[in-house]
């Protein structure tokens, strides 16, 4: 598919158009279901769509509102790992949109960097539900056998073929806080096969090691996001939204704190010598 900066001339604003060019079945019912999914839900940190339809080619598209400003991947390819405040208010942005999805009946499925907006005004958008999972429908492998998602980022469960739900996203979420508190998504092997294998079976990497500037709270919150085993996560992203913003007024007392610390001030004693001094 392909998206383009667009004029919508009916209310003479600049949106983005989203068109399927791939005349693929499973591709298109995924573009209808995304476009279906996306329209019912309405958040600040969710991508607004406006429309949705098929062009004269028979080509379906939406259209929907224009970010300014660019992907999560693309400002830690030029800034690399994030300080953990701002990482703290991107993940409660985050968990406050997935939680409005999910309220719906709306699984993401494919949470990663290149799918989370950093807008001029530093809100966070949630875009590209093409794979989201409707309540009640079972897609956690294709009819190709092949896992939807991205393996970087994918849950245990559903590389095991099992459905998805809110606590998918909610690991997957945790492990983009990883990435941007440390630069680098925390699974990585030279195969696809090497990185399902680690999601499946290796605890995450240590935080303290790889963020040692990262507060304890948040690398407990992400441990906690990432556990391999659904029922001992976090259970909602409404929780770790509340969570997010505890640390965020942790970290904000204690930059205030050391801010309002006063100078430290050395004092340089002469000691006379006998000399006239």
């Amino acid at each position: 598919g392909a998206v383009y900066k667009a004029h919508d001339p009916s209310l003479d604003r600049t949106v983005a158009l989203k068109v399927v060019l791939d005349q693929n079945p499973q591709f298109l019912a995924r573009f209808q279901r995304e476009a279906k999914a996306v329209a019912r839900l309405s958040h600040p940190h969710i991508v607004q769509v406006y429309d949705f339809g098929q062009d004269e080619q028979g080509n379906p598209f939406f259209v929907m509102e224009l970010v300014k400003g660019r992907a999560l991947d693309a400002v830690l390819k030029e800034s690399g790992p994030l300080p953990p405040s701002q990482v703290v208010a991107l993940l409660q942005q985050a968990a406050e949109g997935l939680q409005a999805a999910h309220s719906a009946g709306i699984v993401h499925r494919d949470i990663k960097p290149q799918n989370m907006l950093l807008g001029d005004d530093a809100q966070l958008k949630l875009v590209d539900f093409g794979i989201a999972r409707v309540e009640g429908v079972n897609e956690g492998i294709t009819a190709n056998n092949e896992a939807l998602g991205t393996l970087h980022y994918m849950a245990p469960e559903v590389l095991s073929g099992q459905a998805a739900d809110a606590r998918t996203d909610v690991y997957s979420l945790g492990l983009v806080v990883f990435h941007l508190l440390t630069g680098k998504p925390p699974f990585t092997a030279p195969s696809a096969v090497g990185v399902a294998m680690k999601q499946i079976n290796e605890p995450l990497p240590d935080l303290q090691k790889e963020a040692p500037k990262a507060p304890a709270s948040l690398r407990r919150l992400v441990e906690r996001m990432t556990q391999k085993e659904r029922e001992k996560r976090v259970q909602t992203c409404q929780e770790v939204a509340e969570q997010a913003a505890r640390i965020a007024e942790e970290l904000a007392s204690t930059e205030q704190v050391t801010v309002s610390l006063p100078p430290i001030t050395r004092r340089v004693v002469v000691i006379a010598s006998g000399m006239g001094l």
